[in-house]
C-alpha cells in the first residue's frame, strides 16, 4: 500500500490516486484536519488590518513601540542553503522545548539530512526562503520557509523563548506577511492543524485528505477489505 498524508483536494496526488482508481487499482480517500492559510492583501490599507485577531493586532503594536526604545528590529531573508544560516536555525529550534523533548531537527541525524537536502533542492529551484528576525543582532525567531507559485509555506518555525514577552512567533509572522506582500505573494500557508495561534492569523482553512493506493491483486484486495469493510463493521459491533 502507498500512503499519502496531508494532501490538498484537487492537487497532484489526488489526480494520481484518481488515475490509479481508473486503472482498476483499489484506492481510498480519508478526510484529515483542515489546513489554515492567510490570504495576503496587496492593498496597504487592508494589510494594516492583519492579523485578523484584533487583540493580537493591538498587542503587536504595543510590542513594537516598546522595542523601538531598545534597539533595531530587523527581518532578514536568505535564499541560499548557507550551512551557517541553517545551523543557526537548528540551534535556535533545539534551544527550546523541541530540543528538550528530542523532536528538534538537530536531535535527529536523519531529519537533519532531510532538511539539508530539501534546502539544497529549494535553492537550486529558487524557492528557499529562510527568514530571521533579530533585535540588535540577537535572533528572536526564524522560519525555514519555502516560496512557490505565489504562496509562502513555513514547514519549520522556531523562536527564542528568552524573549517570550515580545511574542516573537507572532512578531516574525507579521514581518513576513509584510515582506510577502512587497514581493507579490498572495497567500501564507501556515501548514498543519487549526491551532489557536494560527487561527489568530488565518481567515480560512482548506480540506486535506489521506490517500491510500493498494497493491493490485489479492494482497491489496485483502488489505482494502480489512481496512474499510471488516474493521468498521467490528467497531460497530463492539459499540453495540
Amino acid at each position: 500500500m502507498l500512503e499519502f498524508r496531508d494532501v490538498p483536494e484537487g492537487g497532484t496526488i489526488s489526480a494520481l490516486a484518481g488515475a490509479a482508481r481508473d486503472s482498476g487499482v483499489r484506492t481510498a480517500q480519508v478526510p484529515m484536519h483542515r489546513n489554515p492559510y492567510v490570504p495576503i492583501p496587496s492593498d496597504p490599507a487592508e494589510l494594516q488590518k492583519m492579523p485578523v485577531n484584533k487583540k493580537l493586532r493591538s498587542q503587536l503594536r504595543g510590542i513594537r513601540k516598546g522595542m523601538a526604545e531598545e534597539g533595531q528590529l530587523q527581518l532578514k531573508r536568505v535564499s541560499e542553503a548557507d550551512p551557517a544560516v541553517l545551523e543557526r536555525f537548528y540551534e535556535l529550534e533545539s534551544a527550546g522545548w523541541k530540543g528538550s523533548e528530542g523532536s528538534a531537527i538537530k536531535c535527529n541525524p536523519q531529519l537533519r539530512q532531510f532538511y539539508a537536502e530539501i534546502s539544497q533542492a529549494a535553492e537550486r529551484f529558487g524557492y528557499l526562503c529562510i527568514y530571521s528576525l533579530e533585535l540588535n543582532g540577537e535572533l528572536l525567531a526564524s522560519h525555514f520557509g519555502l516560496s512557490h507559485r505565489g504562496r509562502y509555506f513555513s514547514p519549520k518555525i522556531a523562536y527564542n523563548e528568552k524573549f517570550r514577552q515580545y511574542a516573537p512567533g507572532h512578531l516574525i509572522v507579521s514581518e513576513i506577511v509584510q515582506d510577502c506582500a512587497s514581493r507579490g505573494i498572495s497567500e501564507y500557508d501556515i501548514i498543519g492543524v487549526e491551532d489557536d495561534w494560527k487561527m489568530k492569523w488565518a481567515s480560512a482553512a482548506r480540506p486535506k485528505c489521506k490517500y491510500l493506493v493498494f497493491r493490485p491483486g489479492l494482497p491489496g484486495s485483502l488489505a482494502h477489505t480489512l481496512s474499510f469493510r471488516l474493521r468498521p463493521l467490528v467497531k460497530k459491533l463492539i459499540r453495540r
